[in-house]
């Protein structure tokens, strides 16, 4: 197989996009462009030069909404918890035609090409102390699938030196249930720390942004279309709390030593 450039995944990335796109607007479901992603559309009316996927976010009930309606094709997969075919609390729909991507940390229960990330955002406790408080529990058990996601792997794959050896055992002996186990309980906590109603949200699949990502359900009243690759998609219009809260001064430029490719643990190949 031959190797992708960054364009390609750049290019195949904003395909799947446009599908997602359509789709969302012609079943009323509300999305925004998310993260690294957002900053792309609102600093470079695109891609960050050197960023290699797409996030986008989207309100609980939109997400599972979603997950319920879009239907697979030829071209177009989507990997869900809901679905019982992915290791983790957000989605992706791949890209399964043309393109193979090869991980060092599984995910899917098959193997598949390029994605985009699907965030849902919960609506969580409106005391922060409290919200910390399930956060805490949270960050541990999602902590606990990505470690056992990362076992899963052949020991030849991972082992560098004796440190790596030890950590890879301690995950072995320590996790020893299946994945399964580890991300039912994950998906436990999310569902019983978030509400169906409330003033603030967070987005719990992947807590990593923590406490930056508490932030008023308001943000999600009202979208915009902004431009992204000449193309037009969705944003919340607050979408300046949201960057402000997560990256502080987004419109400035990280130094030249972190203008890098963020997922080093993926190599994309094209299938033929």
């Amino acid at each position: 197989m031959k190797e992708m450039k960054l364009k390609d995944v750049q290019n195949i990335s904003l395909e799947i996009l446009d599908n997602f796109h359509k789709f969302c607007a012609s079943n009323d479901i509300k999305y925004s462009l998310g993260y690294g992603t957002l900053i792309g559309a609102i600093r470079h009316h695109g891609f960050i030069p050197w960023d290699d996927d797409i996030d986008v976010i989207m309100l609980r009930k939109d997400f599972n909404r979603f997950c319920e309606l879009y239907k697979d094709s030829e071209n177009y997969k989507l990997f869900s918890y809901q679905r019982k075919n992915m290791y983790a609390v957000c989605a992706r729909l791949c890209e399964m035609k043309r393109t193979y991507v090869k991980t060092y940390a599984p995910l899917y229960t098959e193997e598949a090409g390029v994605w985009i990330d699907i965030f849902p955002i919960d609506i969580v406790d409106n005391n922060k102390e409290t919200f910390l408080k399930n956060l805490d529990s949270i960050i541990k058990a999602d902590y606990d699938t990505k470690m056992k996601r990362i076992s899963m792997l052949p020991l030849k794959s991972q082992i560098n030196n004796v440190r790596d050896l030890i950590y890879y055992l301690k995950n072995k002996i320590l996790l020893y249930h299946s994945v399964d186990y580890y991300l039912s309980k994950q998906i436990s906590l999310i569902s019983k720390f978030s509400r169906k109603e409330g003033e603030m949200t967070c987005q719990l699949g992947f807590p990593d942004n923590g406490d930056r990502d508490y932030l008023p359900i308001s943000l999600y009243n009202d979208y915009i279309e902004v431009d992204f690759e000449g193309h037009r998609y969705y944003a919340i219009s607050k979408y300046d709390i949201l960057l402000k809260s997560l990256y502080g001064n987004y419109m400035e430029l990280p130094p030249i030593e972190e203008q890098k490719r963020g997922h080093t643990h993926h190599d994309y190949y094209w299938k033929s």
